[in-house]
């Protein structure tokens, strides 16, 4: 799904464009995952963030890579879940 949103970016020459059937995970991350918001894909290097709102307040840009095993876990269940979802709909 990252490639195929890549592709489009691309063609669009539009970095901003957004696809639809995207939405749905990006939903899913930030209800799902408190403290996690905006998830989205960088482009050099190629890699998915979010950004991570402490209870202090502060937020953080962090890779996924960045995240803890549970955090990795629940967003590789919500994407699974998600894409479920809006294929089915």
């Amino acid at each position: 799904m990252v490639a195929l949103n890549l592709m489009c970016q691309s063609q669009r020459q539009d970095f901003e464009y957004r696809l639809s059937i995207l939405e749905t995970v990006r939903q899913a991350i930030s209800q799902m995952m408190p403290g996690c918001s905006n998830p989205r894909t960088l482009i050099n290097p190629l890699r998915l963030v979010v950004t991570f709102q402490y209870l202090n307040g502060h937020q953080e840009i962090l890779s996924l890579s960045q995240l803890s095993d549970g955090y990795r876990t629940t967003l590789a269940r919500d994407i699974s879940q998600s894409s479920i979802y809006r294929y089915h709909s």
